[in-house]
């Protein structure tokens, strides 16, 4: 004859059941530090696409805070930009980045090939996206083909990784 105790589940048996019934196919990473992937697209005079990997802060639904590193592809025209940026979303989205350009057309000179930056970032943004318009100020090389001075970018981060 079984007693009223043996059929109560213990306290870690009920916490699972309860932490497997509320699992979502999502991750709430809301006030949790996170890695993420880096993924975005900036237009101009000439189109780049954007990879890399960034570590960020979502504080609220709508309050994110990030940095990371990425590589900006330009394939018609052969430029590379390796990039270091940090940024804040909160419905308005503020950054900035330094970004090294590379251009691996047959150039004469080395540091022909080579152009140093900082790129300020304003727009919107919310939570891990952000649309911003940049300006490229470039240090020396000013004039490298394939480099945009005026800039759109779209950018978002997909986390997966909790910290």
């Amino acid at each position: 004859m079984e007693t009223i105790a043996q059929n109560k589940p213990n306290k870690m048996e009920a916490y699972q059941r309860d932490q497997l019934a509320n699992k979502n196919l999502y991750t709430d990473t809301t006030g949790k530090a996170f890695g993420g992937l880096i993924i975005g697209y900036q237009g101009g005079n000439s189109h780049y696409l954007e990879a890399g990997y960034g570590y960020g802060v979502l504080v609220s639904k709508f309050f994110f805070g990030g940095m990371g590193p990425s590589v900006e592809f330009n394939l018609k025209e052969r430029v590379n930009g390796y990039k270091l940026g940090i940024w804040f979303n909160s419905l308005f989205s503020i950054g900035i980045n330094t970004i090294l350009y590379h251009n691996y057309n047959k150039e004469s000179s080395y540091y022909k090939k080579l152009s140093f930056g900082i790129r300020p970032e304003i727009g919107v943004g919310v939570s891990v996206f952000n649309v911003t318009y940049g300006y490229n100020a470039l240090i020396n090389n000013t004039k490298m083909s394939g480099v945009n001075r005026h800039l759109f970018s779209i950018r978002c981060m997909i986390p997966f990784q909790k910290k």
